[in-house]
């Protein structure tokens, strides 16, 4: 079958323009989506392609694609393909997926990917009918990597609401601080040096990779050295460690971001770096109940307000530990803790199941 696949220039197959500015100020209410090197982020009331769409990072997540379904907006951050040239854009779109583009960046200081320079890369391109059989095969992997992605959003947003129904809105609550309310709080630390050119080890999660419970981009993946990470004496991460964002972003504006991996996500072994905290619980509260309840507004709050003085905004560990934490009576707890447990514990199957499902669709 592949002897009828032929090997043209990139530029044979799409035809791909540079996105369009649209600042925040002069965006609409709408359901057009904004597509930014990052993916959706935002929306707009008009678009520039009536899609299906294929987006590709080009100032950022240089050459990561993303698919965008209807009418869309790629921003000037993205290069976006204008013209299909008669081939399948689902196929297009999974094609770019297999594709390394990052060293065609312009050769700047900030990296962009430059559509020029990618213009002779040679691809393998299938007749239409075997491109429309393909693309069906791995959309239909694509819609169950989604399904599982939207359950761990559910779980994620599930908890944080239970949190506020059952414990914010109780009469006289307890509260001590995350001091009290922690056993361990420490960050980690990298080689002298950093990590880049370091391609196998030990995973180290950084301050990027903080974005909620079960979320990580493999493509992020930093490592340090096997005989590094075994002489680390902190930071070498357990399972279900509550991760907070420590510091980084713009002077006077500190966006407090809390994670959570476990039960073998993204990897069975792992370690921090310095721009991040790892936190467990002392009793009687649980793992599961700190994360929910630092994602909560009131808590995310408290960390925007106190991180955000400094000349590199974050939090130091005095700050961290003065973050208050409700202790929920306990015929609450007894109810509560066993949920978020759960919530949890699926949340963190379905990321690997996603995970599963995106190898067979991704080489």
């Amino acid at each position: 079958m592949h002897e009828r696949w032929a090997t043209r220039p990139l530029k044979d197959v799409v035809g791909l323009q540079r996105g369009h500015d649209l600042p925040a100020r002069l965006r609409r209410a709408g359901s057009v989506p904004v597509v930014s090197s990052g993916g959706r982020s935002g929306w707009h009331n008009e678009s520039i392609s009536d899609g299906p769409g294929v987006v590709l990072g080009r100032a950022t997540n240089l050459g990561k694609p993303y698919w965008v379904e209807g009418p869309y907006w790629p921003l000037n951050t993205t290069l976006y393909v204008r013209d299909f040239k008669g081939n399948d854009p689902r196929f297009v779109f999974n094609l770019f997926e297999t594709l390394d583009l990052t060293g065609f960046d312009s050769g700047s200081v900030q990296p962009m990917l430059n559509r020029n320079f990618i213009a002779n890369v040679p691809v393998r391109l299938p007749p239409l009918e075997e491109q429309q059989r393909i693309a069906g095969v791995l959309g239909a992997f694509d819609d169950l990597v989604e399904v599982n992605q939207e359950i761990r959003t559910k779980l994620d947003r599930k908890g944080i609401a239970i949190i506020e129904d059952m414990v914010l809105r109780q009469p006289d609550l307890d509260f001590i601080t995350l001091g009290g309310a922690a056993r361990v709080i420490e960050t980690g630390r990298r080689p002298h040096g950093g990590v880049r050119g370091i391609s196998e080890g030990v995973p180290s999660i950084g301050a990027e990779s903080i974005d909620g419970l079960g979320v990580f981009d493999f493509s992020k993946t930093k490592f340090v050295p096997a005989d590094f990470a075994a002489q680390m004496r902190v930071g070498v991460l357990e399972s279900r460690d509550v991760l907070i964002y420590k510091d980084g972003g713009k002077p006077g504006d500190f966006r407090p971001h809390v994670g959570m991996y476990g039960d073998g996500f993204p990897f069975t072994r792992m370690t921090i770096n310095e721009h991040v905290y790892r936190v467990r619980a002392a009793s009687p509260l649980t793992e599961p109940y700190l994360y929910f309840w630092l994602s909560t507004e009131t808590s995310i709050a408290a960390m925007r307000r106190l991180g955000t003085g400094a000349a590199i905004p974050g939090l130091n560990s005095t700050a961290l530990k003065s973050i208050p934490v409700a202790i929920p009576p306990t015929n609450i707890q007894q109810r509560l803790f066993p949920a978020l447990e759960a919530f949890v514990g699926e949340s963190l199957a379905a990321a690997s199941e996603a995970r599963r499902l995106a190898k067979w669709v991704t080489p």
